[in-house]
């Protein structure tokens, strides 16, 4: 029939690098999710009880309760946020050539 073309070759570690980036998509949903869950346990530490059918406030915003409760939460998400850039920059990279 016509002219058969040749296939453009594979590069080497292109099924590594598929199953890496789905491996790093995996970890980032995760990731995130165990974040969120920190930043919602974070904030609910700052309720307390008042007894049956009492609505209390909130306890103040200390730095103590930042660093030790909140920050982590954040630090977290700022991971994920790093680990997905530099998978998607790495990808756009190795598609490019």
């Amino acid at each position: 029939h016509g002219a058969s073309q040749a296939k453009p070759k594979k590069v080497a570690g292109t099924a590594a690098l598929s199953l890496n980036f789905v491996l790093v998509v995996i970890f980032v949903v995760v990731v995130t999710f165990m974040s969120f869950m920190f930043g919602i346990a974070a904030i609910s530490e700052l309720n307390y009880y008042g007894g049956w059918f009492k609505k209390e406030p909130l306890d103040a915003v200390t730095l103590q309760w930042f660093v030790n409760s909140m920050l982590p939460a954040i630090l977290i998400l700022a991971l994920v946020d790093v680990t997905a850039y530099i998978a998607v920059r790495i990808r756009s990279i190795v598609a490019s050539n």
